[in-house]
């Protein structure tokens, strides 16, 4: 059976400074944790090289917040997957919450970024996570992984596949007024 595994999603936060100070605190706090639970880090994008410089052989992954439904080309402001494997990346968010809502991402746009991480030889981390609104209005109460369609989409796309499903926790998850009064 598979480690849990605990994946921090710093979103658009962060700068060179901060980013060293905190991954220093941090590091020190983790280490116990190392043979329990599989760690990663998906800081934003301008950030990659310097938290994994900073990770080295610490046994804490690199991940990416997304990655585009492109291979390559005329993509401007995109990352391609194998730029994300190149970068040293491990793992890489597909589908998440924040980006369905605020980029119209719908299920076919995740179901083709999800096979575009699996090609490049990386573990997509499926987000079956529910929006700050759903939240507020309980809507997320009683529903389950299986009932989201993208997630019943990608099961079937071959059996095996190293994949993680991830759900922000209750109580962890604070980056807006609405979490909070979860």
């Amino acid at each position: 059976m598979r480690k849990p595994i605990l994946i921090a999603n710093w979103k658009m936060n962060g700068s060179l400074h901060s980013n060293q100070a905190l991954l220093v605190r941090m590091l020190a706090k983790l280490r116990p944790f190392r043979k329990t639970i599989d760690m990663a880090i998906c800081p934003p994008f301008p950030y990659l090289f310097q938290v994994r410089d900073l990770l080295g052989y610490t046994g804490i992954a690199l991940g990416a917040q997304n990655a585009s439904r492109a291979r390559s080309g005329a993509h401007t402001g995109e990352v391609s997957a194998t730029m994300l494997q190149e970068m040293g990346c491990r793992y890489v968010l597909v589908g998440h919450s924040e980006r369905r809502a605020l980029y119209h991402e719908s299920d076919d746009d995740v179901a083709t970024r999800f096979r575009q991480v699996l090609s490049a030889g990386m573990t997509p981390v499926l987000c079956v996570d529910f929006t700050a609104a759903e939240r507020l209005l309980g809507r997320h109460v009683g529903r389950r992984p299986e009932d989201l369609s993208v997630e019943r989409r990608h099961r079937r796309i071959e059996r095996g596949v190293d994949l993680v499903l991830a759900h922000a926790l209750d109580g962890v998850r604070r980056h807006g007024p609405a979490d909070r009064l979860t």
